[in-house]
């Protein structure tokens, strides 16, 4: 299966009602019942990202399509009540949507299951889901796809360095995949949306500003109200400037004449 690209959506939108209109840092995390009793809730301060693979572009039809559809729609996790299951159960529940559960082995099975058919959606913290296309495999076994996160990876260019040297040093690594992982990240996409001129220019170091496309977090309030003046306050040279302003963006949306 050769696929073209697969859509990433920010979870937390999935929230209907008044708790969603509340400002984020003033609402609490609370757990939902259902849950076993005694059971372990895992919550990452990297905000969760949903990827789906289906025919839908905007969450708000992956949406209307699950209300329609109840039960129908399937996500994966790596295992029950961990942190690819919880976030998208929780959200679920909130929205009042039905999806079926595919609980998986590990984080490689959850991760292949989306590009493979076998789920339609998974969610996870951007460098957890970056790590795991990665290390299960994904974007070896997938050469074409196409896929971008937000807030510049969250965590994982910082940690691209450890995971590198873990393949290095550790049988593990070599064992699933026959590139280093320095490599694979130059594929993927990101937003410029690091709230930080030093923490950008870590990013374009890391993955290339032809990797890098303007983002602002438009329309939540921990969005950057001016992404051009941010992009300007790094101190990048011109090439790199145009490239994150709209040549990026313009090539991985295979816009005419990029």
């Amino acid at each position: 299966m050769r696929i073209a690209a697969i859509v990433v959506l920010a979870l937390g939108t999935l929230a209907s009602g008044a708790a969603a209109q509340e400002s984020y840092p003033s609402r609490p995390i609370t757990i939902v019942n259902p849950f076993p009793p005694g059971g372990i809730a895992r919550l990452n301060a990297d905000s969760p990202i949903l990827v789906a693979n289906g025919p839908w572009r905007t969450l708000k039809e992956l949406v209307e399509d699950a209300r329609k559809r109840p039960g129908e729609l399937a996500f994966a996790s790596s295992g029950p009540y961990g942190a690819s299951h919880l976030p998208l159960e929780m959200s679920l529940q909130s929205a009042g949507l039905k999806m079926h559960h595919l609980p998986t082995t590990g984080g490689a099975p959850a991760t292949s299951a989306v590009p493979g058919g076998h789920a339609q959606l998974w969610a996870s913290p951007p460098a957890l889901a970056i790590s795991k296309l990665i290390f299960g495999g994904v974007l070896e076994r997938l050469p074409d796809l196409r896929i971008a996160f937000a807030h510049g990876g969250g965590a994982f260019p910082f940690t691209l360095a450890r995971l590198n040297h873990g393949w290095h040093v550790r049988p593990e690594g070599p064992a699933a995949i026959p590139k280093e992982p320095r490599g694979y990240a130059r594929r993927i996409y990101v937003d410029s949306l690091a709230l930080s001129p030093r923490n950008l220019r870590f990013i374009v170091e890391k993955l290339a500003a032809d990797r890098v496309m303007i983002g602002s977090d438009y329309p939540f309030d921990m969005g950057d109200a001016d992404p051009v003046g941010s992009l300007a306050s790094a101190g990048l040279d011109p090439d790199a400037r145009r490239l994150i302003e709209g040549y990026t963006a313009a090539r991985f949306l295979r816009l005419p004449g990029s």
